[in-house]
């Protein structure tokens, strides 16, 4: 099984380039591609930053993405749970790394925003520092 880069799945997303929008269907079609956490926090970036896309669009999307014939999505239903968080307002970001960091006993932050987004069903715990 081969990675792909950010841009190989925004093409699937935003099919803005026909020839590459072929190749990575031609992919798809003989192999499963691995899509990392990593690439995953970038693609939602690309999306919100270079495309002006919404928060609630990008969410249905990268949701989609973990259930797409030829996807391999590293923690496909982590990302979900993080999809859920990114369209109730989350940062995406941090909710990927909440996910990344879910078998260890603890998040420690000083953001109060990002214990907030990852509300109740977090998986895991997170602290927040310099708050009494």
């Amino acid at each position: 099984m081969r990675s792909v880069d950010t841009n190989v799945v925004l093409r699937l997303i935003v099919a803005d380039d026909k020839a590459q929008v072929r190749e990575v269907q031609t992919l798809l079609q003989n192999e499963v591609l691995h899509v990392s956490l990593t690439v995953l926090i970038e693609v939602e970036w690309v999306l919100r930053s270079a495309y002006g896309w919404r928060r609630e669009r990008t969410a249905e999307v990268l949701t989609v993405l973990t259930d797409l014939d030829g996807l391999d999505v590293e923690e496909a239903a982590m990302v979900r749970w993080a999809a859920g968080r990114l369209a109730e307002g989350a940062d995406f970001a941090d909710m990927i790394h909440l996910v990344a960091a879910r078998h260890m006993s603890g998040f420690v932050t000083f953001d109060r925003s990002l214990a907030r987004g990852a509300g109740e069903d977090a998986p895991l715990p997170v602290e927040t520092l310099g708050v009494s």
